[in-house]
């Protein structure tokens, strides 16, 4: 396709022009895997003659020194190229023996292959048929003499083995399939001749090269129509002089669909004579096919391809239907890409929503556009959101957001009210997502303007945000702070962009391999540039209000953003990423106000401003990050804190108060709760008979016998009833209850030590009083004959008989609930840290030092409170009241200090002490690093234990600022 990139109705012209031909067209770029496949074919079949020699002399010409072959966008891409060109090799030489420069060629590429094999993270992948092809390649290899020992190669075919045993390869003979596209992977399984039939009208095995050739080579009968197809895709290519094939051809409807949509919605006017053009293309394309395409006018229809060339119509003024779209694709829960096929795919749902959306008549459709908008919705909160055409979140996104667009874009003809009378939840959700989307791209732009310094990824991200300043509910506030201006920068590095940066291919495109297309990164940059934000006006005036958050809640939110951007942690956020991140906190904290948890007594914490707090740290935290973490997450982590929030306010002021005298019972009764609901230990017959409890008598039964008085037992009866909730509810969470049995077992004690914490701090904080009173009544004797000979900073250093070391390693962190939480917080990010030993010690390590730094910043903050109600305090430790003076001296007290300095010197020790525990944080966290190394769950799982530090400080260092926790005694 001869193309011009500098003005977009350029782009236009030559999309139209190419509507004309009639073998169809595309611009996606080469593929070192499919163009292999081609050189492998011999005509007549096994005859020696190689019917694409030229194939082959691109494979050759296109290895690397390293003896591999590119990996284009993934490690799985080099893989498959190395893999299908390897063997390509190896037939070649089977043929020619005695070749010394393909056999080094052979060896190179053994050794780079088992370098690849190794380094490939065997994590679920998007590419197609990944875990079906790699294996299968693997064991072709092996036949022609090259065996790779390793352990994730044996892995490797036991999957292949198991995933063929679930297909039914049979069903391929009789009707259409997605199988189709990868029929290399089925090669020893598969009668190619009984799938002559299945070829598309051009000849291809579902317009793959690779699938295609495959066919041809293992078939017994030759195909010329299906040998002309790959003539046709070699042909494609003839322009820039290259022998070789993409991954799929062709790819009309794609391209020219994509393109009309994009630049249209953009504002772009396409010309009268191209618009004729490109309006019949599509037009003759869906009447074809009964109103359902695939990428090119030969392949087989799915819902995306489908969805967006009605959307073009409808840009080019059509009036196409929809009605076999949604027979075809629609699901219980949502839209299928393919007819009957299980993967879910978000861009499918998007341009669907858009798609139904931008009709004229919209009312018909209410159930569909809520089924694709819930789908879309829970996917992003799950944090399931992850596209299966398309490698980069930022394309979902935009989409994404689009959709939301056209959902409003009409308010008047009732579609919105319809909606939410059916699914009443997308009147919160929809706001709340496109808020975690802002965040997203505010807090993911890079100094220079860019996304990822991708220039087609910054084009996404230019669009979406084009999209979100038109939703309703982003104010006058959020508009200036941020999105303007985050638009005019990514624009900025656009325009200085080079034009060879511009049409730069990026592979983010999902096939086989990954890909680029050249006319489409063009149309992203072209709309992009054109797009016009508007100024801040109110577009929409809607009987019902958009986003149904109360005056009060953002009132209290506000004052709660003005107190965190003064912590040394988020002082530099940017305003417009703190004040989305400030709006998603406030839809949580809505969430938290209709959760009925029915665990600890109602009481005051509810109504201030401590619970007002909870949700804006972790959301904050996860936009400082980059916004990696799901709604979901956030979401539990929010309920786990205020349940920890309220676990501390019930031991101080139920549980402190009514049964100070008998703590050693409660200590026993969670002891005895804990044993009952913990899971049992696989295989320990003693743990087994302790779950089950049903033929022994309850802890209460016993302590009745034991004759304490029915007052205390009404007391301890009332603790069971809250504390068995409570448990039952971490310990039986249905995501801990999915995990391994180690660390569902990891879980139950540090649960178990965290009460048992609180029972310990609350006796600590019992004998504080008693000693405290008892230093009152020496101090009010020696000053009635002596004066005041008991110093007021002595009064305060009176600590239990153990190192301040000890404590704040031990109890006083347990009681923060820190090291319980980073355990329940593994489990909601279904994290590996605890099974292996030295990731395990390392992270404990790393926990127990983030514990005890957030209790001596919480203590620095709570000193007043705390002696105020006598709670045991870091700086009742002795070690706080004795100074070193100027001349290197001990002094054992600080009377020669004011008491304003006296508490200044003592903070300033604490501190010391908490900075000391922050360098063991972040030595620990490095050697975290180290350890999971660069693969991608090792990126992801350190992501998520930066935010959980970053949340853990931030409460920490907002208690510096200010104490938060209420006054209970």
């Amino acid at each position: 396709m001869d193309m011009s990139y500098d003005q977009p109705q350029y782009l236009i012209a030559t999309v139209a022009k190419a509507c004309r031909s009639e073998s169809g067209f595309g611009t996606i770029s080469p593929s070192v895997y499919d163009t292999a496949w081609l050189s492998m074919i011999q005509k007549p079949p096994r005859s020696g003659s190689w019917l694409f020699p030229k194939c082959f002399e691109y494979v050759l010409e296109h290895q690397l020194p390293s003896g591999g072959w590119k990996s284009y966008g993934t490690v799985a891409d080099g893989i498959l190229n190395t893999c299908a060109a390897l063997l390509a090799l190896r037939k070649h030489m089977a043929l020619c023996p005695g070749n010394e420069g393909w056999t080094q060629r052979s060896q190179r590429a053994e050794a780079a292959l088992k370098d690849m094999l190794q380094e490939w993270d065997l994590s679920p992948s998007d590419q197609i048929g990944l875990e079906l092809l790699i294996p299968k390649l693997l064991s072709l290899l092996a036949s022609e003499g090259v065996t790779i020992e390793l352990q994730r190669v044996a892995q490797l075919q036991a999957l292949y083995e198991y995933k063929i045993k679930k297909l039914s390869l049979e069903d391929i003979y009789g009707a259409p399939s997605t199988l189709l596209h990868h029929l290399e992977a089925f090669t020893g399984y598969l009668d190619f001749d009984r799938i002559r039939d299945r070829r598309e009208r051009n000849g291809s095995m579902m317009s793959s090269p690779s699938s295609t050739a495959a066919y041809l080579i293992h078939a017994t009968t030759w195909d010329e129509e299906a040998e002309s197809y790959l003539r046709s895709a070699l042909e494609r290519s003839s322009n820039i002089g290259s022998s070789s094939v993409p991954c799929a051809w062709p790819t009309s409807i794609f391209e020219v669909s994509w393109s009309v949509t994009t630049l249209a919605q953009a504002g772009i006017p396409i010309g009268k004579d191209d618009s004729l053009t490109l309006r019949t293309f599509l037009e003759e394309a869906l009447k074809s096919r009964n109103g359902c395409v695939g990428f090119s006018q030969f392949s087989t229809p799915d819902s995306d391809d489908t969805s967006k060339a009605i959307m073009a119509l409808i840009c080019l003024g059509g009036g196409p239907s929809v009605r076999s779209l949604i027979q075809t694709f629609e699901s219980e829960n949502h839209f299928m890409t393919y007819a009957g096929e299980s993967n879910l795919s978000i861009s499918s749902n998007c341009n669907i929503l858009a798609c139904l959306c931008m009709l004229e008549d919209r009312l018909p459709y209410v159930a569909q556009i809520s089924k694709a908008a819930k789908f879309l919705c829970f996917q992003v909160t799950a944090g399931k959101a992850r596209d299966k055409l398309h490698r980069h979140e930022l394309y979902w996104m935009m989409l994404l957001v689009q959709g939301f667009g056209y959902l409003y874009r009409s308010p008047h003809d009732g579609l919105l009210e319809k909606v939410f009378e059916k699914e009443p939840s997308l009147e919160e959700q929809i706001p709340m997502v496109s808020f975690y989307v802002l965040s997203v791209l505010l807090s993911s732009q890079q100094s220079d303007g860019s996304w990822d310094g991708i220039c087609e990824a910054t084009a996404y991200s230019v669009l979406a945000l084009a999209s979100l300043v038109r939703l309703p509910w982003i104010g006058q506030e959020l508009h200036e702070i941020g999105i303007i201006q985050s638009i005019e920068r990514g624009k900025a590095f656009l325009a200085s962009a080079s034009r060879r940066e511009r049409t730069k291919p990026e592979f983010l495109w999902i096939g086989k391999v990954t890909y680029t297309s050249e006319i489409l990164s063009q149309v992203y940059y072209q709309a992009s540039m054109f797009i016009t934000p508007p100024t801040y006006e109110k577009e929409y005036n809607l009987s019902r209000s958009l986003s149904p958050l109360p005056e009060e809640t953002l009132r209290r939110m506000r004052q709660a953003r003005d107190l965190i951007k003064r912590t040394p942690l988020l002082a530099q956020l940017d305003k417009g990423i703190l004040k989305a991140a400030e709006l998603q906190a406030c839809y949580a904290l809505g969430q938290l106000d209709r959760l009925e948890l029915d665990i600890f007594p109602r009481n005051s914490m509810r109504k201030n401003m401590h619970l007002t707090f909870v949700p804006l740290p972790w959301m904050a935290c996860n936009s400082l990050s980059g916004g990696k973490a799901s709604f979901y997450v956030l979401h539990e982590m929010i309920v786990g804190t205020v349940l920890v929030y309220e676990a501390d306010e019930y031991f101080e002021a139920t549980v402190e108060k009514y049964l100070g005298d008998h703590l050693d019972q409660v200590e026993m009764l969670i002891r005895s709760l804990c044993d009952e609901v913990r899971p049992p230990v696989p295989g320990n017959r003693q743990s087994d008979d302790t779950h089950d409890t049903t033929s022994k008598p309850s802890f209460l039964a016993r302590k009745r016998d034991d004759g304490i008085s029915e007052d205390t037992l009404a007391y301890l009866q009332d603790v069971e009833v809250v504390l068995r909730k409570f448990i039952a509810y971490m310990l039986q969470h249905p995501v801990v209850l999915s995990k391994p049995s180690h660390l569902q077992s990891r879980l139950a004690t540090e649960l178990q030590t965290f009460l048992l914490a609180n029972i310990t701090q609350a006796k600590d904080n019992i004998n504080l009083r008693r000693k405290l009173a008892h230093i009152d009544d020496k101090r009010s004797l020696e000053a009635d004959s002596h004066g005041d000979a008991i110093l007021p900073s002595q009064r305060y250093s009176v600590a239990p008989e153990r190192s301040f070391y000890n404590w704040v390693r031990g109890t006083s962190a347990d009681h923060a609930s820190c090291p319980f939480a980073f355990v329940f917080f593994n489990c909601l990010i279904d994290s590996n840290l605890f099974t292996y030993a030295r990731t395990a010690y390392i992270a404990e390590d790393l926990c127990r030092h983030l514990a005890s730094l957030c209790r001596m910043h919480n203590d620095y903050g709570g000193v007043a409170r705390d002696r105020e109600e006598g709670n045991l305090n870091s700086t009742h430790f002795p070690i706080f009241h004795r100074h070193r003076d100027s001349d290197g001296e001990d002094s054992t007290g600080l009377g020669v200090y004011s008491e304003a300095e006296q508490q200044q010197l003592i903070k300033s020790k604490l501190l010391w002490i908490a900075e000391y525990e922050r360098r063991g944080l972040n030595a620990a966290l490095s050697e975290l690093e180290n350890e999971l190394g660069d693969s991608d769950n090792g990126r992801r799982l350190i992501d998520a234990v930066k935010l959980f530090i970053d949340a853990i400080d931030l409460y920490g260092q907002v208690y510096m600022i200010r104490d938060m926790t209420p006054r209970n005694k």
